[in-house]
């Protein structure tokens, strides 16, 4: 893991008790980021009863729980203790395993799918290449993989990045866009789409977006 993903560990170790609701600010697109999760999981695998699903940086089991709700059998992987235990409260059945997105603590093959929401972006460019390897080795066959987070900023979009964070209130994250933070969109898709996977790219908000991953023989 990144030395600077890891020391970041104890602020979500904090922020749990309060992620729930901080996320429902209108900011995080959380319903339509669940909304494309879905739709996308469904387009890939059909009845998600019975499938093994992994949520990968899973945080308190917000999506965790809704994938479970609808049959699946989920598996979170979270590198924060205090995220996984308040995703082992509000999913008691389902494995919440200490891992992360560059090493993920399940067998090539183990799961039918996999979701990880805003959890790309705290990785830095250089270690997202090594996050798709260890998703798509995780995923059998051409299972769906599924991402939501913000994109990346070039350099020439960083006014506007910064015209956005103002009118939300957030200019304090000007400096992670600068530091080359954010989904590498891409780089992402090249390696979904060189694995055998049709891709689906949608914007979810200001500067959030979803990429799927599906197989290319469902429609």
């Amino acid at each position: 893991m990144d030395a600077d993903w890891r020391a970041c560990i104890p602020g979500f170790d904090r922020w749990a008790a309060t992620y729930d609701d901080e996320t429902r600010d209108p900011w995080f697109a959380y319903e339509a980021a669940w909304a494309f999760v879905e739709r996308s999981l469904r387009a890939g695998l059909g009845d998600l009863a019975g499938r093994r699903v992994v949520d990968v940086g899973c945080g308190t089991g917000e999506f965790l729980r809704r994938v479970v709700d609808r049959g699946a059998d989920g598996i979170g992987v979270e590198p924060s203790a205090g995220m996984r235990e308040a995703a082992r409260r509000k999913v008691p059945g389902a494995a919440i395993l200490d891992g992360h997105l560059a090493a993920i603590p399940l067998p090539d093959g183990g799961a039918a799918a996999a979701i990880s929401t805003y959890v790309v972006s705290h990785l830095s460019a250089a270690e997202q290449p090594a996050g798709i390897s260890e998703i798509l080795r995780v995923v059998a066959g051409s299972g769906p993989i599924v991402i939501v987070d913000v994109a990346a900023a070039a350099t020439a979009d960083l006014p506007r990045v910064r015209e956005v964070l103002r009118a939300a209130g957030r200019e304090g994250q000007v400096e992670w866009y600068e530091g080359g933070f954010g989904l590498d969109v891409a780089t992402w898709r090249e390696r979904l789409e060189g694995s055998g996977r049709r891709t689906l790219l949608e914007p979810l908000g200001p500067l959030l977006i979803g990429l799927a991953g599906l197989g290319a023989q469902r429609a």
